[in-house]
């Protein structure tokens, strides 16, 4: 579990997870969830408020854009029970600031 810091005009790296979940829960301000479900799709934007949730299934694609200032918790699992490492991450492009 973590709990982000997020400030607007920022994003995330696109990446995914391969064993892990990832669960985002906005606190307050507001962010868009970006998901690349398959190739050749366009990808699905779903904007998230305080108290909002969206889960994210290992092996997707996606990142957030912050929107408003705030704060997001991030919960990781993994379907087997066995530990959620930070290092499963595949990083395909570094985040930044618009």
């Amino acid at each position: 579990v973590s709990l982000l810091r997020v400030e607007a005009g920022t994003f995330c790296s696109l990446h995914y997870h391969e064993k892990r979940w990832n669960l985002f829960e906005v606190v307050r301000g507001r962010i868009a969830v970006i998901v690349y479900e398959a190739d050749g799709y366009p990808p699905l934007k779903t904007i998230l408020r305080r108290g909002d949730r969206y889960k994210v299934p290992p092996g997707v694609k996606h990142r957030f854009e912050v929107i408003e200032d705030g704060q997001v918790v991030e919960i990781y699992w993994t379907e087997d029970g066995s530990e959620a490492l930070l290092s499963d991450i595949v990083r395909l492009q570094e985040g930044g600031q618009f």
